[in-house]
């Protein structure tokens, strides 16, 4: 493969002279790898470049990379002669001006001149065909040009890499007649036909399995079998056993069964099966044939057959009733219950009194229940009620009570009604007033501490650090969460000059509510895009490497907003400030 590893290195095209008549046509394809520098520039492109000679003028018939690190495989070349005479081509490899000639061929009209990453150079007529020259030299090495030979010889690989003739072996093409040391093979000799031998022919004994033979002196065995060995035949010998059959040895010996097998069958549908050393027909019989997905099972004594009432097909088992004994009855996929008014029962047998069965009912098309029912199935109570309408859920419906009463509804607008109160801990109570959600002791977020507690009144020694995802709502000052602490050395006039105040309405689609920032007319404020550069502390933006999110575009990558902490923002104000008075100090102001 031919690599242009820099920016200095191209391939390039000259010819011996100049042409008759046509310059020649040149295509050089492949792709270019490396390292992206631009949004249009992938890791990998292909390309190809078309370019036409110039004489005796070198011309550049691939460019090199456009960015260094990356790197140009050329994976072909193809130069056509289309001028009305032969032209000597030459393929350069140029580094930085130092022009290496890799190639070069003399192409007559019509030639091509091609290269692959796979199969190198080579050189086609204008048919298509490979071009090798018409003569040859005897003991020539491969690769070297055919000067001379004998007609007729047929070419043979001599010692070493060398091609040479020989005068006992030559083929006729005008007659299609081979000769070999004498013998003649034409179109009347052909294998399979009638072969005279004229000279001494030696027989060996065994016979190798390539002749037909055994190539083993082999002894009869009474009932034994003939197999074949990796290297000659072999007789397995007869069992004294009646009734064992052959079995295989995989690659090795094949041996006769341990077990029996009856001679003839016993009785009309019975099968075969294992009674601990050998194989023996059933005394139960089986069906000749059964309906499709019947199950089959004991219909009477010794006599096995199906039933249209307990159906499988592989996947679903049907049964009118279906009863498991102890144990487990384990379910992988689905299990489904039809009936016009379909139910399934748990009952629990040491259950107390009426407490022992519970219940799945299919009401009707549209309720599904869940229910407690008595011992003697005749009385239910509705704990759970689910209502559909078509595949939408309608309601669900959650009963208490000895006679059950509706404590919680949801509906299909995601609404939820509680009938009672809703006690989160202790006495906290939720949902006095309709329509609002109402904590009337507080809601504590995180730790169980008063420290934790959002009220409308005063609580705990001290205030615990809060946070919206990763924005703190509470200031909080402590020296003991700071480390590294200095007197700043920032000048907060030049970081308060730097800020641009802007002008702006705000167009928050998250802002929802009727009196929101957007209702409240143009409002003046700081961008935290252009801030993060002064004040990269003061802007909430995990994503600010992003070129999309900087530039203030929409991002398909990053969902959040730039965040501007306006309360750390005072320290800076602090500082110019100070900055002020310390300047109207020394003017004696």
């Amino acid at each position: 493969m031919i690599r242009l590893d820099r920016t200095t290195r191209t391939l390039g095209i000259v010819l011996g002279g100049a042409v008759a008549t046509n310059q020649l046509n040149v295509i050089v394809s492949g792709i270019e790898r490396g390292p992206s520098s631009a949004a249009t520039q992938a890791p990998v492109l292909g390309f190809t470049q078309i370019s036409t000679t110039n004489d005796t003028t070198d011309v550049t018939i691939c460019a090199a990379p456009g960015v260094t690190g990356r790197v140009r495989e050329v994976e072909s070349i193809s130069v056509r002669n289309r001028d009305t005479a032969a032209v000597v081509v030459s393929i350069e490899f140029d580094d930085n001006g130092t022009d290496y000639i890799i190639f070069s061929a003399t192409l007559s009209i019509g030639d091509f001149l091609t290269y692959s990453s796979q199969s190198g150079w080579q050189v086609f007529d204008s048919t298509g065909q490979a071009k090798v020259s018409s003569t040859f030299t005897v003991g020539m090495v491969i690769g070297d040009s055919v000067t001379g030979g004998t007609d007729t010889r047929v070419l043979v690989t001599k010692t070493g890499p060398v091609l040479g003739d020989d005068a006992n072996f030559t083929y006729n093409y005008t007659t299609d007649v081979l000769t070999v040391n004498g013998s003649t093979f034409g179109t009347n000799t052909k294998i399979g036909g009638t072969l005279e031998v004229t000279g001494a022919v030696t027989l060996t004994v065994p016979l190798p399995l390539t002749g037909g033979g055994t190539n083993a002196s082999l002894t009869a065995s009474n009932g034994g079998i003939f197999y074949s060995t990796a290297t000659a035949g072999a007789i397995l010998a007869g069992t004294a056993t009646a009734g064992q059959v052959l079995r295989s040895g995989a690659s090795t010996t094949p041996s006769w069964s341990t077990a029996t097998y009856p001679a003839t069958a016993t009785g009309t549908g019975t099968i075969l099966r294992a009674d601990g050393t050998n194989w023996v027909a059933t005394t139960a019989t089986y069906p000749t044939t059964v309906t499709d997905d019947q199950v089959l099972y004991g219909t009477a004594t010794n006599v096995v057959g199906g039933s249209a009432n307990l159906l499988f097909d592989g996947t679903t088992l049907t049964a009118n009733t279906l009863t498991v004994g102890p144990g487990q009855l384990i379910i992988q996929s689905q299990f489904k219950v039809q009936a016009n008014s379909p139910e399934f029962d748990f009952k629990k047998n040491n259950g107390s009194v009426d407490g022992k069965v519970w219940r799945f009912e299919g009401v009707t098309d549209q309720i599904l229940s869940f229910r407690t029912v008595n011992d003697a199935e005749s009385d239910g109570r509705t704990w759970l009620e689910v209502v559909r309408s078509g595949m939408t859920i309608s309601s669900i419906k959650l009963n208490t009570g000895a006679t059950p009463t509706t404590a919680l509804t949801l509906d299909s607008s995601q609404n939820a009604t509680l009938a009672g109160n809703l006690t989160v801990t202790g006495n906290q109570l939720i949902g006095s007033a309709v329509g609002t959600l109402r904590s009337p002791d507080g809601c504590r977020i995180g730790a169980d501490s008063t420290n934790n507690l959002l009220d409308d009144a005063s609580n705990g020694a001290g205030t615990a650090a809060l946070y919206i995802g990763n924005a703190q709502i509470t200031a909080v000052s402590d020296s003991r969460l700071k480390r590294d602490r200095e007197p700043t050395k920032r000048d907060g006039l030049a970081i308060i000059e730097a800020l641009a105040v802007e002008d702006f309405y705000y167009a928050d689609p998250s802002d929802c509510s009727l009196w929101n920032r957007n209702s409240r007319g143009k409002t003046m404020g700081i961008v935290a895009q252009q801030a993060v550069t002064y004040v990269p502390w003061l802007v909430n933006a995990p994503d600010r490497h992003c070129p999309q999110c900087l530039a203030g575009e929409l991002c398909d990558r990053h969902d959040s907003h730039w965040q501007f902490d306006y309360a750390l923002l005072s320290a800076v104000n602090t500082r110019a400030i100070q900055q002020l008075n310390a300047r109207m100090k020394a003017a004696g102001i």
